[in-house]
């Protein structure tokens, strides 16, 4: 929800977390990397179809998918 809430849409593809590229990351240090201290904020560099963006995301409360 923080993510939608953030600007992140389905079908985003994820690049990197603070700077940090992802393609050298495990899902579990991807997972680590976006969970914090709710309230705090992360930035994100996403690419949506040709584009590239970068979206600053607040942290909420996390719940596990189904």
């Amino acid at each position: 929800m923080a993510g939608y809430r953030g600007g992140l849409r389905e079908g985003d593809e994820l690049v990197a977390i603070d700077e940090k590229p992802v393609d050298r990351m495990e899902a579990a240090e991807v997972a680590h990397a976006l969970r914090g201290r709710v309230g705090t904020k992360v930035n994100l560099i996403v690419i949506r179809g040709s584009d590239r963006l970068n979206i600053t995301v607040e942290r909420g409360p996390f719940r596990e998918s189904r």
